[in-house]
């Protein structure tokens, strides 16, 4: 007959803390996704606008927003998707680095906590 406490498990053992890990390339990624959203509406805006013309068929002289977005918008929404497309692929290229740091981090912040693969014997 074996020893029935062998096989129990110990559900009130603390366990170790998730490895939390902050990537900076997710953080630049929010603001340029931001400024692209906003610029894109701009010139979707200002498309729009220069379509449908005015009553009197006399072209709109553009101001504020629209107007540098008649200027410069092709270059800048050019630069957004740029920096979009190099943050994300830092993002996806240094994630298993942060990862790892973090993980190493916790590892010796939490080194008094017992191994979950070690057995206590009786």
């Amino acid at each position: 007959m074996s020893n029935p406490s062998e096989n129990v498990i110990c559900y009130n053992r603390p366990m170790g803390k998730p490895h939390k890990y902050i990537n900076p390339f997710y953080a630049l990624l929010i603001p340029v996704g931001v400024a692209f959203v906003i610029s894109a509406t701009a010139y979707g805006v200002m498309m729009v606008r220069d379509t449908a013309g005015s009553d009197s068929g006399a072209p709109q002289e553009e101001t504020g927003l629209l107007g540098f977005m008649d200027q410069h918008g092709v270059s800048i929404l050019g630069i957004e998707v740029g920096l979009l497309g190099l943050f994300s692929l830092c993002a996806i290229g240094t994630d298993e680095i942060w990862f790892r740091r973090a993980a190493a981090k916790s590892k010796t912040t939490s080194s008094q906590l017992p191994d979950s693969d070690s057995t206590e014997e009786t």
